[in-house]
This record gives C-alpha cells, structure tokens and sequence, in this order.
C-alpha cells in the first residue's frame, strides 16, 4: 500500500488554511481564545528558549572575552606607544644635556682664562681674597679698608703688595695693622704707574710707554704721549676711545703685567702742554660698587 505524501504546494496551501482558522478562532472565541493562542505559543517557544539559553550564555560570554582581549590590546598597544614616546624624549633631554655640560665646561675655561685666581703664574697660595669693610663715599675716595692684615700675611714697610680684581689693578697697600689694612688706589693722586695702550680688538700696542697718573674724584690721566708720536698711517686711527690701557711697570710683579688699569675714555687733547697730549682714562674697578679684592702675596 503506497504511503500517503503531500507535495510541497500541498503542505504550502494546508498551513495557510491552518493559519487563517487559527485566526478566526482565535478572535471567535475573544479573551480565552487568546489566551489559549498564547498558551500554545508559549508551550511551543519553551522548548526552544530552552535550547537557545546556552547559545546565548556563550555568545555573551564569547562576546565579552572578545572585548576585553580587545581592550588589553589596545592598552598594550597605548602602553608601548608611552614607552616609545618616553624614550625618545629621554633620548633628547639626555642630548640637551650633553650641549648644556659642554657649555659649562666652555664657560668654565673662558672663565679661568680671565680670572685672577686662575690667572696665568698667580697660583691660590699666591693671592689672598679679603673683604672690603668701608670706603669714602662717592667716586672721590682714595682709599678702601679691608679685612685681612700682616697676621694674614700681608707685608708692609717699602714693599707695597698689589691689590687686584679679576684681571684689573685696584692699588697698593697703604697702610698695615694686625687684622685690618687700607689700599690706595690707582686714582690716588700719589699713585703713578707705567702702561701702554692697544686695540681691543687685537691686542696691537698704539703707544708703548704711558705714565698713568690719578686725579683723584675716580679719574686717571695720561700727560707723557708726545704729541710728534701721532703717526697715522694709510688711515689708521690712533689712540680712540675704547682702547685698553695695561700694566707694563718693571716695578709691578711681573704675574700682573698686562692685567688693565682702564680704558681710554675721551679722545686725546691738546691740553696746556704744546708737547704733550692730555689722555683721559677710566678705572678699569669700580671702587663704588666692588665688595672684595685679591692681595698678591706671593711674587
């Protein structure tokens, strides 16, 4: 006997039929019919809620182990960047560095190139730093005490220590006692010392020989430049304003020669003298404003 079988047009046609009877019964019988439709739908969508459940646990949890590994690969990825960043910043600080240690150590060679303490045949046994207690006041002074004496080892009697300032004379040792000394300086109108004249710029000697006298009030004055020495070569200026008056006393210690006494201040004058000119000069120290010295002790 064969098998009953319906074909797919059939089942097709059967289910639609099925559907709209379900439907009309369902709004025939009002409430309870609903109720009974849900009923059904309900008994029919347990056994597959049922088995949907896990699928959904484990997609939820599939789902949420995908955004945490997600997230740590984002975090590895940010913090490798920071360390990159962080390298490459240490990499130029330590590079900024480098620039700025050689720099200081520039500076420091500039330095010991022009200061007294570090000067050229000055050694530190050889100099001693003392405080300047007091001054008369204003550029007049000629005098300045200080707070180191003969039982610092200050000498007095005819040799006359030199004092200094970085590379600059400031005068002699006038007076001496025990703790305490005063120093006349160059300005002083009883000072007098032997220089020359040079460029700034290169050093070059404009006139030998130049008896630098104080004048008191803080000035300086040279009257021993003959004026038939007033040479001007293929425009070459001679004696300006700017250029540098050094040491170059035989009776000075030889460690100071060329440390500067002042610098020229006005043009040379004709002055009173037919031959000789009057140069004007400026201390190379500032006494108004100067708070120590160095005394040359050892020569």
């Amino acid at each position: 006997m064969q098998a009953f079988r319906l074909s797919y047009r059939q089942w097709f046609w059967t289910l639609v039929v099925v559907g709209f009877v379900w439907a009309f019964a369902g709004g025939k019988v009002g409430e309870k019919g609903k109720e009974f439709m849900v009923g059904v739908q309900g008994y029919l969508y347990s056994p597959i809620g049922t088995l949907m459940v896990p699928g959904s646990f484990l997609a939820e949890k599939m789902e949420g182990g995908l955004v945490f590994v997600g997230q740590r690969l984002w975090a590895v990825r940010t913090d490798n960047r920071s360390v990159e960043e962080l390298s490459a910043r240490v990499k130029r600080l330590e590079s900024e560095l480098t620039v700025a240690n050689q720099t200081v150590k520039d500076l420091q060679r500039r330095l010991a190139e022009v200061d007294t303490r570090t000067y050229p045949g000055i050694g530190r046994g050889d100099r001693l730093a003392a405080n300047i207690t007091a001054r008369n006041p204003g550029d007049g002074t000629n005098l300045v005490y200080i707070d180191k004496g003969r039982s610092d080892g200050i000498r007095g009697g005819a040799v006359l220590m030199p004092v200094i300032s970085n590379s600059c004379i400031v005068g002699r040792i006038a007076e001496l006692n025990s703790k305490t000394a005063s120093v006349r300086l160059l300005t002083d109108p009883r000072s007098a010392v032997q220089a020359k004249i040079v460029k700034q710029s290169n050093q070059s000697v404009v006139v030998e020989k130049c008896l630098v006298e104080g004048r008191g009030s803080g000035q300086l004055i040279c009257k021993s430049v003959e004026k038939a020495s007033n040479r001007t070569q293929a425009g070459e200026v001679w004696v300006e304003v700017g250029d540098l008056v050094v040491l170059a006393d035989a009776e000075w210690p030889g460690q100071l020669r060329n440390f500067i006494v002042g610098v020229v201040a006005e043009a040379p004058r004709a002055g009173d003298n037919p031959y000789r000119y009057d140069i004007r000069i400026k201390p190379s120290v500032n006494v108004t404003t100067l708070q120590s010295v160095d005394v040359l002790v050892k020569y």
